[in-house]
């Protein structure tokens, strides 16, 4: 994938190129199939022996598993790129081949025409292959469409190699095989990174996430992960279409991977950013309290998952970001409402939350008291039964009078 970034760049010149950036794309598609098959395999030998899947394994295979849906996603990211120079590649492999086949036709036409001339009986055997060569010839001189490819594979096929050097045969043989790939590359890039699989294995959804949970960081290839779902949900549609599966089927899939998600993702983070706000703010108020050295201690890079922007689940649109905002919003509300006289933490975490994560939240607009003159409100509803006794209200002038009990004369 590095290497597709940095050749299949506008800024490269595209006649020096054409036959790297054709074997990239070749390379990209062998990939793919070479990690899809050896995932598929370790996969279906566990169900097959009904074995438990070691935990180390388990990182491999989700590992194998983005990195079909990052190959795919890098395609898709060159698309423009690649569909502008497909034709030029093309074009570059046949010149190859017909510098290899075009000597080999003249010299079989030649001894025909040849033997034709001087009244010699022409051989049957070398005249079919003077009109195999010529017809595999004119093949490549064509775009490259699927019937032009069938024909020429299969003059190819029936050409007798005798008289061929074998470095021309082998030769023949890769640029062929190139031509075939790349005249099928959409097909087979769709074939090679296909996870429809995680349809029978959703038992291991819940498993995939704990392992991201573990590693926030490694939570960057979650959309990965979801589009490799996705291919499983295209499965259960096709089978639906065809009047194979119950209805709801899609539905109840859909609110799986969802719930997971919650469970496994979402209510962790927001518990882990809440729990992380509270030991940062009470350490700062609580002199006694033992504060957290993160050089020593390490901690979580809970911004890799915030920083993800919203994720298709599925056709269902979710964003982290703004569901622990939610989360924070309702939790901070709550709790203000409870202890009153704890405004002042909430007020300072709701701060810290937009300082450290980028998560802004919304003011609860709650009564959090005076601003440090004059008489709390909030005392006066703890106190109702002091006030009553100490204050008396004026009608005319509208302001609140001390009432003693003892007069002076």
């Amino acid at each position: 994938m590095v290497r597709m970034e940095s050749n299949f760049s506008p800024k490269v010149g595209l006649g020096e190129v054409l036959g790297t950036r054709g074997n990239l794309l070749i390379q990209g598609v062998l990939l793919a199939f070479q990690v899809g098959n050896v995932g598929k395999l370790h996969l279906g030998m566990h169900l097959k022996m009904q074995t438990p899947i070691r935990k180390s394994n388990l990182r491999a295979l989700l590992q194998s598993i983005e990195l079909l849906k990052a190959i795919q996603h890098t395609y898709f990211r060159k698309s423009s790129l690649i569909a502008g120079q497909m034709l030029h590649i093309h074009r570059f492999l046949q010149t190859r081949l017909l510098q290899v086949l075009d000597p080999i036709a003249t010299d079989l036409e030649t001894q025909v025409s040849t033997g034709r001339k001087g009244g010699w009986k022409v051989d049957a055997a070398k005249l079919n292959m003077s009109t195999q060569a010529t017809v595999l010839c004119d093949s490549l001189r064509g775009p490259n469409a699927r019937k032009r490819r069938a024909v020429a594979q299969i003059c190819w096929d029936m050409l007798h190699k005798k008289q061929i050097r074998e470095g021309d045969v082998d030769e023949i043989n890769l640029q062929l095989r190139k031509l075939e790939i790349l005249g099928s590359l959409q097909q087979l890039l769709g074939v090679a990174t296909d996870c429809s699989f995680l349809l029978t294995s959703r038992g291991l959804l819940p498993l995939f996430f704990a392992g991201m949970r573990a590693d926030w960081p490694h939570a960057r290839q979650l959309p990965h992960l979801l589009a490799a779902v996705a291919d499983a949900e295209d499965g259960l549609r096709a089978v639906g279409e065809g009047g194979l599966m119950p209805e709801g089927a899609r539905a109840e899939f859909r609110d799986f991977v969802v719930g997971v998600l919650e469970d496994e993702i979402v209510m962790p983070l927001c518990q882990q950013i809440e729990t992380d706000l509270r030991i940062h703010i009470h350490s700062n108020q609580i002199a006694q309290m033992k504060k957290s050295n993160p050089l020593k201690e390490g901690s979580s890079d809970l911004t890799a998952v915030l920083s993800l922007p919203p994720l298709l689940v599925l056709g269902t649109l979710v964003d982290i970001k703004e569901k622990v905002a939610s989360y924070l919003d309702s939790t901070f509300y709550n709790l203000t409402t409870v202890t009153t006289h704890d405004w002042r933490t909430y007020e300072e975490m709701r701060t810290l939350a937009q300082d450290k994560y980028g998560v802004s939240l919304i003011e609860t607009y709650l009564p959090t008291g005076s601003v440090e003159q004059g008489i709390d409100v909030l005392e006066i509803m703890r106190n109702i039964h002091v006030f009553v006794t100490r204050y008396h209200y004026h009608l005319h002038t509208q302001v609140l009078l001390t009432y003693t009990l003892h007069h002076e004369p």
